[in-house]
């Protein structure tokens, strides 16, 4: 796609010095929004604002909701005020909700007042959800219907509302109270007698998630239920919006880029990298990197206390890169796993002591191989039987310490409520580092000397 569309930009830049705007829409319009966005990151701000005064309305809001928030700014700074009002009207709920949810809330009202009276009294019923739960998620713009019609009155109905709504592929069944009582796929529609009533065409009690519940958890029930939308209700069980797959797309990958951050105690990115400058990309890390440099500073002092038996037996140090780069691989690996399993909800908190035991299990196992390896490395190369013997159980042991601590912190954190992703890959590299050498040095006490 991105050769494509890098092929197609002198061609545009070439339309655009002639003003053939009708040519340039003609062109672009053939293809998908998506791709439309591609072309115009690689173009300067006033090429990006002529093509959108010369897109139709609803393509360009197309366009629009491919953009990240910090890109959408400059777009609605830049292009005039009837327009800007044009395009806001024009976006769908959920992604509306999205751009206002970014932006200052003086803004926020500025926009909101030059918006039709609909569009903006819907944007502020669905700010009233948090960004990251179902109603933050979801969108009005679906088709519902009574139980009592139909299938030719539903299809009418379709025919009436299709250009307005996200999606026609499921149409949700609700009672006289608006409480959702069924969904009836578009192809189980036309497949029936048109003179069928919609309750025995109907799947009743489909799969619904909570106005409340946390966005990560939707994805999950997504997922579990292969659906491509979930219908959202509040307490009382009325259908106040849907959710489609795209948005979840978007919330895995949101997930999946804010955990790696995380995992890397690499801070919090909210625009595009190359568009953060280094300030600001230092700020986000330096606290983890104190941290962390102060359980760097512990180990040091570990290491100065026990100089003693260093000095006594020198090729001691030679080890500890290999013991300390072991225990914080293993303890990374553990809790990668773990993160992995909270967040795919195959692993809660009542299997504490079943994973523990697992991952205790497991580096036995691994430091059993690892400290073969340090046994035979101290043999061959030190010709110490006891050398070998210390490094192979401290190995052991720091093996199975290091798996163990990657399942019990991120249990322990997300049964607190937090994020388990904030057991960073770091964090439990320099703990395992302090730990490690703690075992080491008392092995070598009680076993060398």
């Amino acid at each position: 796609m991105y050769l494509k569309m890098h092929l197609l930009k002198p061609e545009i830049e070439e339309l655009l010095k002639n003003k053939d705007t009708e040519e340039i829409k003609e062109l672009l319009e053939t293809f998908e929004p998506v791709e439309v966005t591609e072309l115009l990151r690689s173009m300067s701000l006033s090429q990006k604002l002529s093509i959108f005064s010369i897109l139709d309305l609803d393509f360009s809001a197309r366009v629009f909701e491919e953009f990240e928030a910090d890109e959408q700014m400059e777009i609605i700074e830049g292009i005039n005020k009837i327009r800007k009002a044009e395009l806001l009207d024009e976006l769908h709920p959920d992604d509306r909700v999205d751009f206002f949810q970014d932006i200052p809330q003086d803004l926020k009202e500025q926009l909101l007042s030059i918006m039709e009276k609909k569009e903006a009294r819907e944007t502020r019923e669905l700010m009233v959800y948090p960004e990251e739960t179902a109603g933050g998620l979801m969108t009005t713009e679906f088709i519902k219907v009574r139980r009592n019609l139909t299938g030719k009155q539903v299809i009418d109905i379709i025919r009436k509302q299709a250009e307005d709504v996200e999606t026609i592929s499921d149409i949700y069944v609700v009672d006289e109270n608006d409480i959702l009582v069924g969904v009836v796929t578009l192809k189980d529609l036309i497949l029936a007698n048109m003179r069928r009533k919609v309750k025995n065409i109907m799947l009743p009690r489909p799969v619904s998630v909570p106005i409340t519940l946390d966005q990560e958890k939707v994805a999950q029930e997504v997922a579990k239920y292969d659906i491509n939308t979930v219908p959202v209700v509040d307490d009382r069980g009325r259908l106040k919006g849907i959710i489609t797959v795209d948005d979840i797309i978007d919330v895995i990958k949101e997930e999946t880029a804010e955990d790696m951050l995380k995992f890397g105690a690499a801070g919090e990115h909210s625009m595009h990298y190359l568009k953060l400058n280094p300030f600001y990309l230092a700020r986000s890390r330096v606290i983890w990197l104190s941290v962390l440099a102060f359980v760097g500073i512990i180990s040091g002092f570990i290491i100065s206390k026990n100089s003693f038996i260093l000095s006594q037996v020198i090729v001691l140090a030679a080890f500890i890169p290999l013991l300390n780069g072991s225990a914080g691989n293993a303890g990374t690996q553990a809790v990668a796993v773990m993160i992995q399993a909270l967040a795919l909800g195959e692993v809660r908190f009542k299997d504490f002591w079943k994973s523990v035991r697992k991952e205790f299990l497991t580096g036995i196992i691994l430091g059993i191989v690892l400290g073969l390896l340090g046994l035979l490395r101290a043999l061959f190369f030190q010709k110490s039987s006891l050398l070998g013997i210390t490094v192979g159980l401290t190995l052991i042991i720091n093996t199975a310490l290091a798996t163990s601590l990657g399942a019990v912190l991120p249990l322990i954190v997300k049964r607190m409520n937090f994020d388990p992703a904030v057991i960073s890959g770091p964090l439990i590299t320099s703990i395992m580092d302090v730990t490690s050498l703690l075992i080491y040095f008392t092995l070598a006490k009680l076993i060398i000397l």
